[in-house]
This record gives structure tokens, C-alpha cells and sequence, in this order.
């Protein structure tokens, strides 16, 4: 079942700018993920060092295999320097209760 994922980010201190540019790169990778449909980067007007992305996925089976590969192969490691605290959750559609 399609799958949305909400992953949100606070800044460490005075990293807001590269955190989002970090963010901006590996929303390029996620989108061509070959089971992401979608993904966008938000950053707060009132507050800058929060950050969010917004992903579209054909299930939550397969943003978990690709959080896996994105922390074996480094790159995680490398944007976590940058930010304090995150989380991420799944949401479905449910068509029919809304």
C-alpha cells in the first residue's frame, strides 16, 4: 500500500543552511529511488532551523530498505553531524474514512 513518510529535522546550532543544502542533495537521491514517487524538502518560515520532507513511497517496506542502504552507505552518518534531533513517521490513505 502507498505510503507517505513525514521526516522531520532541527538544525544544530548554526547549521541551518547546510543541513538544508545536505537535505536538498539527498532529495535528489530519494527521488530517483526507484520505489519513491515523490519527495519534497520544507523549511519553516517562523523557524529555519526546522526542517521537513515529505516522501511518497509504494510502501513503508521500501522507505525502510532505503533508510537501510542510506545509513550503510555513509551518507546518513554524514547529515547527522548536521542536525539535533529528527523522527520520522508513516501515514496511509485510507479512501475510505475520509
Amino acid at each position: 500500500m502507498a505510503t507517505t513518510v513525514v521526516v522531520n529535522f532541527i538544525a544544530a546550532e548554526g547549521k541551518d543552511k547546510l543541513l538544508a543544502e545536505s537535505l536538498t542533495e539527498i532529495v535528489e537521491i530519494i527521488r530517483g529511488y526507484h520505489t519513491c514517487h515523490n519527495a519534497t524538502l520544507f523549511v519553516s518560515e517562523q523557524t529555519p532551523s526546522k526542517m521537513m520532507i515529505i516522501e511518497e513511497w509504494e510502501s513503508s517496506d521500501e522507505h525502510q530498505k532505503f533508510y537501510a542502504d542510506l545509513k550503510a552507505n555513509g551518507a546518513f552518518d554524514q547529515v547527522a553531524k548536521l542536525f539535533s534531533d529528527f523522527s520520522f513517521n508513516y501515514f496511509e490513505k485510507d479512501d475510505e474514512k475520509i
